[in-house]
């Protein structure tokens, strides 16, 4: 195995933990455009990002859309 394709391995690996950390500090939670931003470098097509969230699922933290993601703290009555 090549120098750089590990420290590509090495660098994936430091994102999937990043992610699960930003889940567990969430709540258990985290947003489909937070997974987005911390794999960007990588440029994951559709597949390889559910293969991600299954990942997450996988170790309990749930996955939501952005806007489903920031309702409550947003929802506040007008009355």
């Amino acid at each position: 195995m090549e120098n750089s394709q590990i420290k590509t391995e090495q660098a994936f690996m430091a994102s999937m933990q990043e992610t699960l950390k930003q889940g567990r500090k969430n709540g258990g939670r985290i947003s489909r455009g937070e997974i987005e931003q911390i794999f960007r470098a990588f440029s994951l097509d559709e597949t390889q990002l559910q293969q991600v969230e299954s990942y997450l699922k996988a170790h309990r933290i749930v996955v939501v859309r952005k806007d489903a993601y920031m309702a409550p703290a947003e929802s506040v009555s007008a009355d």
